[in-house]
């Protein structure tokens, strides 16, 4: 996963774009889907198709690469509870 997280460490400061897939903005699974696509995983441009692919884990076992969904929206776990 440091290959996940390096690709979005490099993605700070981009605009959102509703939409976006990079690489000058994004929106959120636009996002997600191109952080995995660094590791040869293909996503869904959809943050409720990419939470229906996942296997949840609880909060307190989440490790850094893990993405993290909220109502229509999802992001990349960094670790120490970002």
């Amino acid at each position: 996963m440091a290959v996940v997280i390096a690709f979005a460490r490099a993605q700070l400061g981009k605009r959102y774009e509703s939409g976006g897939e990079g690489p000058n903005s994004f929106d959120c699974s636009g996002f997600t889907k191109r952080a995995y696509a660094q590791i040869g995983l293909r996503l869904p441009h959809s943050s409720s198709a990419q939470a229906a692919r996942v296997r949840r884990v609880p909060r307190s076992t989440a490790r850094p690469g893990d993405l993290v969904f909220g109502p229509g929206h999802v992001g990349v776990y960094m670790g120490g509870g970002m």
